[in-house]
């Protein structure tokens, strides 16, 4: 079943979070590398902070996983989002935060 609700997950989720999730990835893959492979490709994967390609394949999950996050919880909750997709800034306000995130 296809929802009628859309969420922009470009949109949504703002550059600076978006760099925090690429950052991430690459600092444990690169950090896991570096175990393993050694220090050659673990500074090789870290180039790939500014690489466009990178960037756009992370787009790409973020969008993908935004998009079955609303076909799967449409069943649990349609309210919510649909709120979610109303205002882009929902996920920022304290009330649905976690009080570790304030």
């Amino acid at each position: 079943m296809m929802s009628l609700i859309q969420i922009d997950p470009m949109g949504w989720i703002p550059d600076p979070v978006k760099q925090q999730i690429v950052d991430g990835i690459v600092t444990f893959v690169a950090d896991q590398a570096k175990k393993t492979l050694g220090d050659e490709v673990s500074r090789s994967l870290t180039r790939l902070r500014s690489d466009a390609a990178f960037q756009g394949a992370v787009d790409e999950g973020l969008k993908e996983a935004t998009d079955r996050f609303v076909r799967e919880y449409m069943v649990e909750d349609k309210d919510l989002v649909a709120a979610m997709a109303r205002d882009p800034d929902f996920w920022r306000a304290e009330s649905v935060r976690a009080p570790s995130d304030i």
